[in-house]
């Protein structure tokens, strides 16, 4: 856990719920907008199915530079390109973006650019930058409630990342 990660905010409660595997399948790779709260975004992560919260383009971006796969130039030019959130879908025609549909990539042989794969249309999206990781969480977020919400499970590390801070914040409490 990185000191960024210690100093974001944390998000708003979510209430107690049952998880929901199916919902969590439906959602994988899914950046999800709580619109009961104050706008929290949080990736589905398409490999463990469990949900992180994002609490800015910095997040977003660490985020990619953990979780991204790495992909040549050759499979690279296999996924078609997106620029905006309702285009076409190409999830029937295009087998590896629809395999990849949610991931993050890495183009390996071209400085590591950060792609994600649009798991509504399997197209790529840019998020190379804080400013274009921020830019898709705003456009791209599908809007859900607290309830639905709190149906899919804190990835592993949101929930260290939550203990660690419960830990510095009672620390501190205790010691003025």
């Amino acid at each position: 856990i990185t000191d960024e990660e210690l100093t974001e905010a944390e998000p708003s409660e979510l209430p107690e719920a049952d998880e929901d595997e199916e919902l969590a399948e439906d959602l994988a790779g899914e950046m999800l907008l709580d619109v009961e709260g104050n706008g929290e975004v949080y990736y589905i992560d398409p490999v463990d199915g469990g949900k992180e919260y994002l609490a800015n383009g910095g997040a977003a971006h660490r985020l990619l530079e953990r979780s991204a796969l790495g992909i040549n130039e050759e499979n690279f030019a296999k996924l078609t390109q997106g620029t905006v959130k309702d285009e076409e879908s190409v999830c029937e025609t295009s087998d590896l973006g629809k395999r990849l549909k949610g991931r993050i990539v890495l183009r390996v042989e071209m400085n590591g650019e950060a792609w994600w794969i649009f798991p509504r249309n399997c197209r790529a999206y840019y998020v190379g930058t804080h400013e274009a990781a921020y830019e898709l969480m705003r456009d791209f977020s599908l809007g859900v409630t607290k309830e639905n919400l709190a149906k899919v499970r804190d990835t592993k590390r949101q929930k260290l990342k939550r203990a660690v801070r419960f830990s510095v914040y009672a620390y501190a409490e205790d010691n003025d």
